[in-house]
């Protein structure tokens, strides 16, 4: 028995940083989700990481980039960063700390506005379109004394506005896809 495409549309990562030498850049770069919808769809999100354990001698800043790749037939797009979590790491030893998003912030869309705006000039993104996507994070942190160490996870989760199956117009409701998407 295959797995349905649904179970594909989200994932999480861990990773460890820790160093013996001061002043070290960590930095890892992960895929969270490929999706091969294979017809257009707007899809909602929901982004998060959480710092696990953490041990600093001296403040440090977590970052994790979400890097956002939808596709609609020939053309696709590189949104990175689509969304952006800073962690400020304090001195000593803390435990779980979450940050999560349901929209992001898009960029500033006129840059004629006198700052800040006399108009609020809102971009916020909770939907994005493609029929194939793929979701992937860079993490960065620099750990300045040696024994320093974060260790965290980065996830994402995806979900079709309208799932609509082929199956439904027939009346089977096996819970499962029918050979379509």
């Amino acid at each position: 028995m295959t797995i349905a495409p649904w179970h594909m549309w989200g994932g999480l990562q861990s990773f460890k940083a820790s160093t013996l030498t001061p002043a070290f850049q960590f930095t890892t770069e992960q895929q969270l989700v490929r999706v091969e919808y294979h017809r257009p769809e707007s899809w909602r999100f929901l982004f998060f990481a959480r710092i696990l354990r953490n041990v600093n001698h001296n403040p440090s800043i977590l970052q994790v980039d979400f890097q956002v790749i939808p596709g609609v037939g020939r053309a696709s797009v590189n949104l990175k960063p689509f969304e952006r979590f800073k962690f400020l790491l304090p001195i000593g030893t803390s435990g779980a700390v979450e940050k999560f998003s349901t929209s992001v912030n898009g960029p500033v869309r006129d840059d004629t506005l006198p700052v800040p705006p006399t108009v609020p000039q809102p971009n916020v993104i909770d939907s994005f379109v493609a029929q194939d996507v793929q979701v992937s994070f860079t993490a960065s942190i620099v750990l300045t004394v040696p024994g320093d160490e974060c260790d965290a996870e980065v996830g994402c989760l995806l979900a079709p506005w309208h799932h609509a199956r082929p199956d439904w117009q027939l009346h089977k409701f096996t819970g499962e896809e029918l050979g379509g998407r």
